[in-house]
């Protein structure tokens, strides 16, 4: 059987970019207030 435990997995979001965290706020701004007649598309 496999030793697999999917449940005990755990991450962590980390970049070296030095504006990354602005580039984050950019991304949520855009889910917090999208412009009006527009859309928002998110792709993993």
């Amino acid at each position: 059987m496999n030793d697999l435990k999917p449940h005990k997995l755990r991450m962590w979001l980390h970049s070296k970019d030095p504006e990354f965290t602005e580039r984050v706020n950019e991304i949520i701004e855009l889910y917090v207030n999208t412009p009006r007649d527009e859309t928002v598309i998110c792709v993993d």
